[in-house]
């Protein structure tokens, strides 16, 4: 007899067109085999970003809240594809060995980060003195 796997993830709508498309409960075929049957589930699918903030506020997870949501509206990969070029430099900012590491990348492959960016641009613009303006929210 398979195993039955429910697979709960935080995934909401409005964060882009391709997670919009998504039912909230559904059979993942890719994950699921002859021995496992997997089941996606999206408790928080129609959410809106405000409507996740109030209730985590309200819930005695509140105080776990880490500090860089002040600075930026999501928490992901340190230098993510999908973030905007302020969020970049507030994280090159905190992490400056690396984002080095990522610009030597970039120049020992000859291919930037991003088509509209590279993160030897995030660089320079730290280099300048910038710091990033605050990002509440952005979509992937």
């Amino acid at each position: 007899k398979a195993a039955r796997i429910l697979s709960v993830m935080g995934l909401r709508a409005e964060e882009s067109s391709k997670r919009a498309k998504k039912p909230r409960l559904a059979v993942n075929p890719s994950a699921s085999s002859g021995r496992r049957i997997v089941t996606d589930l999206l408790p928080i699918h129609e959410y809106t970003e405000e409507r996740v903030w109030h209730v985590i506020r309200r819930s005695p997870l509140a105080d776990l809240i880490h500090p860089a949501y002040e600075y930026v509206g999501r928490l992901s990969c340190r230098f993510c594809f999908f973030a905007p070029f302020d969020v970049l430099v507030v994280v090159g900012r905190l992490f400056p060995d690396w984002l080095a590491e990522y610009v030597a990348v970039e120049k020992e492959i000859g291919h930037d980060f991003r088509a509209d960016f590279s993160l030897a641009d995030v660089q320079a613009a730290i280099l300048r003195g910038e710091t990033g303006k605050r990002v509440t929210t952005w979509t992937m």
